[in-house]
């Protein structure tokens, strides 16, 4: 698979991609000017959220800054965590391409397709099943960004298209992520922030992950069906087929193995960093630049012991940190939009409607208003810990018929399963760039899945609440 690139964005996704970003950079400076301004108070450093300042003396946000607001953000608080991502995604890039040009990704899925292949549809429901544990538990979403063509191409070898690798990957992540159990950036940070114990509604929160990852198998044995009968019914057709050029047979020669023996070592030090870090409260924080400096020692490795010579290995890294950049211009793109809002004085604003909002509702209106609020702050705000930290501190100041347990359990509601679906997601664009889809196409795609998480979430919500200690 020497021609294909880990990231390959087109020239029209990437116009298109931009065009739809700028469009909601300039509704949010809009914005700015259309929402009275305030702000929270400030107590001891820390925000107030239980007392709120209007302040009519401020302006909107000057259409200068909304213009050079993906610069500007990294000087902000968002900075950082939006630099290591970037970095992140340049660096695994990079490694990923390696392997690609040496044969080692493509020799090590071709062994893993001849030893798990015989029963392809049980293989992709265990696939995703594991990635939806990933995101339940550990809480890895991003971060799995790094396996998506490895099983992109595991799915092709058996006979399916790179949809199936998607949503078996990020797309089962993203609803582990939602559905969680123990996920340490919006289970354990919520609860902690609410004062609740991270125990407190977990049988629930397990039933919601188990029906959730029916209604994911439902989904992918649907789509595995309709492709089995005609394989032109994938959405990812004409890009399968590219990449199915690529992947000819390679000979189990001595060679082979060791590139892929080399190819899995790689691959396995990664994922057992991402665990190993993702698990350690104090280690957590730090999961990013560790997984990403072992991809940078794994590949000057790769390049002495695989037998791919040091010279083409620097190469073919260049050449997947290029084809990344226009996706490090998506994350600052979607990024931009909280910035602005909050830079504009008018998330505070948003964010005080809530109180007047649930006044005077039924507890299951209480709890349906709560949950459309945090999907519209889902839309401007995709960092989970940033919107933990956000939502969960007003929540808690919120004197509502509603148990802290559940409280914690409708911001999972809102905060995840939009990860792959709101366009200001910039892992979205990526990961769609991965399988040369559009968001359009995705949205007609998914349409029957993101129909299905809406019933079974209002459903599940209603029961949580009618189940709920607090009358």
């Amino acid at each position: 698979m020497k021609n294909n690139k880990v990231i390959d964005i087109s020239k029209a996704t990437f116009i298109s991609v931009c065009l739809v970003l700028l469009a909601l950079i300039g509704l949010s400076v809009l914005l700015t000017y259309l929402i009275p301004r305030g702000e929270f108070a400030v107590k001891d450093g820390a925000a107030d959220y239980s007392t709120y300042l209007s302040r009519p003396d401020l302006s909107g946000i000057p259409l200068w800054k909304g213009l050079l607001a993906p610069v500007l953000i990294l000087g902000s608080e968002d900075g950082l965590p939006l630099i290591m991502l970037s970095l992140f995604l340049l660096v695994v890039s990079g490694s990923f391409q390696v392997l690609t040009n040496s044969r080692g990704i493509s020799l090590l899925v071709q062994r893993l397709a001849v030893r798990l292949g015989k029963n392809r549809r049980l293989l992709v429901l265990a696939l995703a099943l594991i990635f939806m544990v990933f995101g339940s538990f550990f809480g890895l979403f991003e971060e799995t960004l790094p396996m998506v063509p490895l099983v992109l191409m595991l799915c092709l070898r058996v006979g399916y298209d790179g949809f199936t690798g998607f949503q078996v990957s990020i797309g089962s992540a993203c609803l582990g992520f939602a559905a969680g159990i123990t996920n340490p950036f919006t289970v354990v940070l919520a609860s902690r922030l609410m004062g609740s114990p991270v125990t407190g509604g977990i049988l629930f929160r397990c039933l919601v992950f188990v029906l959730m990852f029916g209604l994911n198998a439902a989904f992918l044995l649907r789509h595995l069906k309709r492709i089995e009968e005609d394989p032109r019914r994938s959405p990812t057709f004409e890009a399968d087929e590219e990449r199915r050029r690529g992947l000819t047979e390679l000979p189990p020669d001595t060679g082979g193995r060791r590139l892929t023996a080399c190819t899995l070592g790689l691959l396995l030090s990664a994922f057992a960093v991402t665990i190993l870090f993702s698990v350690s409260d104090a280690l957590r924080d730090y999961t990013v630049p560790a997984v990403a400096g072992v991809y940078l020692l794994g590949i000057l490795m790769f390049g002495l012991f695989s037998g791919y010579r040091l010279g083409p290995a620097l190469k073919s890294f260049g050449q997947g940190v290029l084809s990344a950049l226009p996706a490090i211009l998506f994350i600052l793109l979607a990024s931009s939009v909280k910035y602005i809002l909050t830079e504009g004085h008018v998330l505070a604003t948003i964010a005080q409607g809530i109180n007047g909002a649930v006044a005077g509702s039924s507890r299951l209106i209480i709890a349906y208003i709560l949950l459309g609020i945090i999907l519209v702050l889902e839309f401007f705000i995709s960092s989970s810990t940033a919107k933990a930290i956000f939502v969960m501190g007003i929540l808690s100041c919120l004197t509502v018929p509603l148990s802290k347990p559940l409280l914690v359990l409708i911001y999972l509601f809102g905060d995840g399963y939009t990860n792959l679906f709101f366009p200001t997601s910039p892992v979205l664009w990526i990961s769609l760039s991965m399988i040369g889809m559009s968001y359009g196409k995705w949205l007609k795609k998914s349409a029957l899945l993101w129909g299905g998480i809406l019933l079974l979430g209002a459903a599940l919500l209603a029961l949580a609440v009618l189940l709920d200690p607090i009358s």
